[in-house]
């Protein structure tokens, strides 16, 4: 039913929606007065507020929003790759109807385009884009990164075929991985600019914000399979949750998601904020261990989703 090309793009999609919904936050969250700066007309007579941010910001956001940018990129190559021909692809736009995967394309494509052009603002200050302007972007790829978020959930929830997904505790699930998969992306790529140094009170913000995710996660966790043991459509359901927790699908789970995704950030983060000693090799490794469980949670669910009383 879903091959590795649509997991990757529940994966990429969810990630970048993730950076792009704490990027424009971060930007949103910013003192006017350290990224703007007026520019006068050449008859001195008008002026406007253009975003002119200063060259630490410009570090710290401008890689996240590049990140963002890839990742969906790469997401959407994915999807349409997997319907196998770009036509497809392209009568989702030319003839949409009301569903989830149509609202997806039209929001994956916005939030291109906005990674694009706000990333484009911060990074090349002589464009003199308007700060209002900005703003209502960032407004906006808030709104389009949540939906996007959202609706890799949804997609999978909305196929009563498969009782495994059909439970409102999937999109829940997602948007949190994906908002987690974005706090990775944020401190990731700001260490690797070098700017999160300068940002030490936000990478602690930042860190407080995902450990609180990912409490939240792991309790949807445990309600997403508790449902699935016990809900309307057990006998199915309940053979896809066997599955991840001690059957064909457990290593992954626990190994890849469990240990890598949860627990192995979770104590690091925890570590960085008790000691205070948080150090960029702690982030980047907390970074990577964070994308390999949010991979491998999509992974695990869908393999174990797909008509596993069929397989068994």
């Amino acid at each position: 039913m879903f091959g590795t090309l649509v997991i990757a793009y529940l994966f990429l999609g969810g990630a970048g929606a993730g950076a792009l919904t704490l990027a424009t936050v971060l930007c949103l969250l910013i003192p006017r007065e350290n990224v703007t700066a007026r520019l006068i007309a050449p008859n001195g007579r008008r002026t406007r507020t253009v975003l002119h941010a200063r060259p630490v910001y410009r570090r710290f956001i401008t890689p996240v929003y590049a990140v963002a940018l890839v990742a969906l990129a790469f997401g959407a190559l994915a999807l349409t790759a997997d319907l196998g021909i770009a036509d497809r692809a392209w009568y989702l736009f030319a003839m949409p109807h009301p569903t989830f995967m149509t609202l997806g394309a039209f929001s994956l494509v916005a939030a291109l385009v906005l990674c694009l052009a706000l990333g484009a603002a911060w990074a090349l200050p002589q464009l003199h884009w308007s700060y209002r302007l900005v703003q209502v972007l960032q407004v906006a790829g808030l709104v389009v990164g949540f939906v996007v978020m959202a609706y890799t959930g949804f997609l999978l929830s909305d196929l009563q075929a498969v009782p495994f997904w059909h439970t409102g505790w999937l999109p829940a699930l997602f948007i949190l991985s994906s908002l987690s998969c974005g706090c990775a992306v944020v401190l990731g790529a700001s260490t690797f600019s070098g700017a999160l140094d300068f940002f030490a009170t936000t990478a602690r913000h930042m860190l407080v914000l995902d450990v609180v995710v990912i409490a939240v996660e792991v309790a949807v966790v445990v309600g997403f399979l508790a449902t699935a043991m016990t809900g309307p459509y057990a006998t199915t359901a309940a053979a896809s949750a066997q599955s991840l927790l001690i059957g064909a699908d457990a290593p992954g789970f626990w190994g890849g998601f469990a240990l890598c995704g949860i627990g192995l950030p979770l104590a690091l983060e925890i570590y960085a904020l008790v000691t205070h000693r948080g150090t960029s090799n702690l982030t980047v490794v907390a970074s990577a261990a964070l994308l390999v469980g949010g991979f491998v949670l999509r992974y695990s669910v869908v393999i174990a989703g797909i008509h596993p009383l069929v397989w068994m």
